[in-house]
């Protein structure tokens, strides 16, 4: 096998001057990019099959033809500081909109090189065109496209904002009128029934709004440190009143990547417990580090949830509500790349689990623990 493969090798050590440019020729056809090159005095001296095809010009066609002449052609725009360069030997490079011989326009990148000769004398130059007519296609194509996708986000906040809006007032003057209604009929009970569940469906819309003005917001802001027990306590101090439960907060030092999103977060599992926890006398909020990931932990002792439920809550939808609380809150989980579940027993509370891996898919620290509890 040695002796095979220095034969080969010995097939390649061209002493002969001639088979040596011949080689060289061969090599530099076989390639995919425009090659010319040029001798001391501007004269092309080799063209390629691959400048054949770019400028629709055979080699023979080409030879002992000046260089700055053809590229006074074909670049018109061509500035007169990469002329200079071109005749002093000077490396350049640029990107160029080509014409080719029937009149089209290519986009190429243009890179050229000056060689010298033994004693260090300018023997010519080579010049390397490289056509990006089709990436320039896609890259304009892409730009246009997200350009068309931003100015159609932009419409969209515009209407969803203004909607929201509208609809809000809309729910405001229907929530007056009932109030009113309300009042009228006092001493019937069966119309203050059907009041109070279109006061009913009123809210829920409201709730709709509400949660379609957060879950916009999911994955749209720039993900930092933040401290966790600060944002469950501002989650907390948005309620009036958690129902005489008591809130331990056991997550001093603990700081997560993460957004604004995540007092949302807490707001919703907090909400979810004053609503369907009944009887609740605490809610705990805690953590355990592992060797590779950290336990979230957000329980309560109320009601729980069944094991049937358990595999429903976190649906689009599915709830005895909107059904988009505990949806938002996988949302926001998702985005910040962290798994949640429920591991609570039924009857004796619920207990929302949210796994943290220690180092993120971005290679990055998840999460910080500066002091002990």
């Amino acid at each position: 096998m040695l002796d095979l493969a220095v034969d080969f090798a010995a097939d390649f050590c061209l002493e002969d001057a001639e088979a040596k440019s011949v080689f060289h020729a061969r090599l530099l056809n076989a390639v995919g990019q425009a090659i010319v090159a040029t001798d001391a005095n501007g004269q092309i001296t080799f063209w390629n099959s691959a400048a054949e095809g770019l400028f629709g010009r055979k080699e023979d066609e080409m030879l002992g033809k000046e260089a700055t002449g053809f590229l006074a052609e074909v670049l018109p725009r061509l500035d007169s500081g990469a002329r200079n360069c071109l005749k002093l030997g000077k490396p350049w490079t640029g990107e160029f909109a080509v014409k080719c011989r029937d009149s089209s326009y290519r986009a190429v990148i243009l890179s050229c090189s000056p060689f010298f000769d033994d004693d260090g004398k300018l023997a010519g130059s080579i010049g390397v065109i490289t056509d990006i007519t089709e990436e320039k296609w896609m890259q304009d194509a892409l730009i246009e496209t997200i350009q068309k996708i931003e100015d159609l986000n932009d419409k969209m906040r515009v209407v969803e904002s203004l909607t929201r809006h509208d609809v809000r007032n809309k729910l405001g003057a229907l929530n007056g009128r009932l109030y009113l209604l309300k009042k009228k009929v006092a001493g019937d009970a069966g119309l203050l029934g059907e009041l109070a569940e279109i006061e009913l469906i009123s809210k829920q819309i409201l709730n709709i709004l509400d949660f379609a003005q957060v879950y916009v917001q999911v994955g749209s802001e720039e993900l930092i440190d933040v401290d966790v027990e600060r944002s469950v306590a501002e989650a907390a101090k948005l309620f009036s009143s958690l129902n005489h439960a008591q809130l331990v907060n056991s997550c001093r030092g603990l700081t997560v990547v993460a957004d604004s999103l995540l007092r949302q977060l807490f707001y919703n599992l907090i909400d979810n417990t004053l609503k369907y926890g009944e009887k609740v006398g605490e809610i705990r909020v805690r953590f355990e580090e592992e060797p590779t990931q950290l336990r979230l932990i957000y329980e309560d002792d109320g009601v729980g949830l069944s094991n049937d439920t358990k595999l429903k809550i976190f649906s689009e939808g599915y709830g005895k509500g909107t059904g988009y609380g505990l949806y938002l809150i996988k949302r926001i989980c998702e985005a910040y790349g962290w798994v949640i579940q429920e591991e609570g027993i039924p009857r004796e509370g619920a207990r929302f689990v949210m796994t943290i891996p220690k180092i993120s898919k971005e290679g990055k620290t998840s999460y910080q623990i500066t002091s002990s509890i």
